[in-house]
């Protein structure tokens, strides 16, 4: 399996894949198109501008927009890797959204799709990589934990009257604990070779940073 930028000569596997999550009304994380109005030329102008921070809805960021594909070019998944957080990815959604078209999940693809997204991130010089998920998706949870991920602590929270399980993952080579109240997992990569501390919002999510210090 690779990631990588779609092109022109992609067009017909891609279309066919986006069909099928329209088909079976399946979310497609990572993929963005309005089925209504599409036109895959535009689509793939509107990918290089968003790399690039122009032209982006408000409140985006500068993404890279990934497809996977197999060894005969059949489309599998999106992936988008969203080169800065803002206040609202930080709390959900973080740097990286996937998903593995229905009729291929199961196979082991979404979790080196993650691995691969994660060493584009690296390549983009995005040493922490923030991730979530719901706590009711416990396969989206499995992708997380095997690419490195370590379950740290698990609570009860009550939360606008519904008691629900929330969990923070911290992971990389270096694991720490982090807890907050919030009703998403979070995955943080933290590359061994630099450590960038995150700005204050994120500092005070996760506690256990504010004693890290920036390496040059």
């Amino acid at each position: 399996m690779i990631l990588r930028r779609p092109s022109q000569t992609d067009k017909e596997a891609i279309l066919e894949m986006m069909a099928e999550f329209e088909r079976e009304q399946s979310a497609h994380d990572g993929g963005f198109w309005n089925p209504d109005n599409f036109v895959y030329e535009e689509w793939l102008e509107e990918n290089i501008q968003a790399e690039a921070g122009l032209n982006i809805p408000e409140n985006w960021v500068p993404a890279i927009q990934l497809v996977s594909f197999d060894e005969a070019d059949h489309a599998l998944g999106f992936l988008n890797l969203r080169l800065r957080l803002n206040d609202y990815l930080l709390e959900k959604g973080g740097h990286i959204g996937y998903s593995i078209r229905p009729s291929e999940r199961g196979k082991g693809y979404a979790k080196e799709s993650l691995r691969q997204g994660l060493q584009v991130a690296k390549d983009k010089n995005i040493h922490r990589a923030l991730l979530t998920c719901s706590i009711k998706n416990p396969a989206s949870r499995a992708v997380i934990l095997a690419n490195g991920g370590q379950l740290e602590n698990g609570s009860l929270k009550n939360l606008a009257k519904d008691v629900l399980l929330t969990t923070k993952l911290l992971i990389s080579l270096m694991v720490k604990a982090c807890v907050t109240p919030f009703t998403s997992l979070v995955a943080c990569f933290i590359a061994r070779d630099a450590i960038t501390l995150p700005p204050g919002p994120l500092r005070q999510e996760f506690p256990i940073l504010k004693n890290l210090k920036n390496k040059s």
